[in-house]
């Protein structure tokens, strides 16, 4: 299958090459995502940058003090450590696979 794509902005367009066939693609941006995906890429720097740091360690913060919240069976001594220990260990071990493989 011999397909010729060409990218132009805004979309593309693929040619079949033994067909003629053409199609094109045009592509735009949806409204509440394209703003989304603008803050996500962190793109307006300077304050957004501090506001996002210290909402991210705002969440930590919620996250560990949530942990000493409950106690007992059901708390960080019992099935809260076991599932504690299994959300640090999942992202270290897809780091390892990430960077050693």
């Amino acid at each position: 299958n011999e397909l010729l794509m060409i990218y132009l902005k805004g979309g593309h367009i693929t040619v079949d090459m033994p067909s003629g066939r053409i199609q094109t693609i045009k592509v735009r941006n949806r409204p509440v995502f394209n703003e989304l995906n603008y803050l996500h890429y962190n793109k307006p720097k300077k304050l957004w940058t501090w506001f996002s740091d210290l909402y991210a360690f705002g969440l930590v913060l919620i996250a560990i003090s949530g942990l000493f919240l409950i106690q007992g069976r059901k708390g960080i001594t019992g099935r809260g450590g076991v599932l504690t220990i299994i959300g640090v260990l999942l992202p270290l071990l897809f780091l390892a696979i990430y960077l050693w493989l």
